[in-house]
């Protein structure tokens, strides 16, 4: 089994990228009273979790890995716009490279919970199969009676 399921990480980034990059729009769009900002906060925070969950179901013994990469992903990419289009219109000055770093962690760790809740489901549904009631087998006839 492959440590990371690219595919999982693509889905689960995209997941993540679409919820963060719609969050962060509105934040730049609405009021900047705090509580919609920390309802944006939350929305985005849920996002990378979910993306780090969908990444994480694709490679159940590597949760933790796939689902921070898949969050660090959408990160990076959405964080990419953000940087170039700032910069587009003059306004670098606004960039702040500690809280670059400081999104980029949490996001990374959004995402390591994600995997770890994919991680917990995948051990609960293989918790549930074990205990299934098998169907009786019938007894095999031995060999060399008659």
């Amino acid at each position: 089994m492959k440590t990371i399921v690219w595919k999982g990480v693509i889905r689960g980034a995209v997941l993540a990228g679409v919820i963060g990059a719609t969050a962060s729009i509105l934040g730049r769009n609405l009021s900047t009273d705090s509580t919609s900002q920390l309802a944006l906060t939350v929305i985005l925070l849920v996002g990378l979790v979910l993306g780090g969950f969908a990444a994480g179901r694709e490679a159940p013994r590597y949760a933790f890995t796939n689902g921070a990469l898949a969050s660090f992903l959408a990160f990076a990419v959405v964080e990419l716009i953000g940087v170039v289009s700032q910069i587009a219109r003059g306004q670098a000055y606004r960039l702040n490279p500690f809280g670059i770093v400081f999104l980029g962690v949490l996001s990374v760790s959004c995402g390591v919970v994600g995997g770890a809740l994919a991680s917990a489901a995948e051990q609960r549904r293989l918790d549930r199969e074990a205990r299934k009631p098998r169907e009786p087998q019938e007894p095999r006839e031995q060999e060399g009676s008659a």
